[in-house]
């Protein structure tokens, strides 16, 4: 295999990777993942995907302790409405990772989203004035 053969595997492999990503962030993450408590953290387990409005005051304040219990889990921010399906949106709700919350309020001064903000957010999803 020659060098520019290699070059264009590894970016089709880092594609594919990111692709895989992207789907797991809009589909909720349905597999299951353990934790390295042991803790199983999958919508089959639970029963139901945990909502933002239910936590985002510990994602963004919690103790270290919530805030572990939190991490890498998937929040459920609304469904998807039936005017955004007929747009040709696919799937039955929008989620967010914990990671991108927290990683977001610690960014640098710019952001500063407050638990209302998220939370508002979480209403005006469904309601988009522009849709590009």
């Amino acid at each position: 295999m020659t060098l520019r053969e290699m070059l264009i595997l590894h970016n089709e492999t880092i594609e594919k990777a990111k692709n895989q990503k992207l789907s797991e962030a809009m589909m909720g993450n349905q597999n299951a993942r353990k934790h390295k408590d042991g803790e199983v953290d999958s919508v089959a387990s639970k029963g139901k995907l945990p909502t933002l409005k239910d936590n985002i005051n510990k994602i963004l304040n919690g103790s270290p302790e919530e805030k572990e219990k939190l991490a890498m889990k998937f929040f459920k921010v609304t469904n998807t409405s039936a005017g955004l399906k007929k747009l040709g949106l696919k799937g039955d709700y929008f989620t967010v990772k914990y990671g991108v919350i927290s990683h977001h309020k610690t960014k640098d001064l710019d952001h500063t989203l407050t638990a209302e903000h998220w939370i508002d957010i979480c209403r005006k999803i469904n309601k988009p004035f522009l849709v590009a």
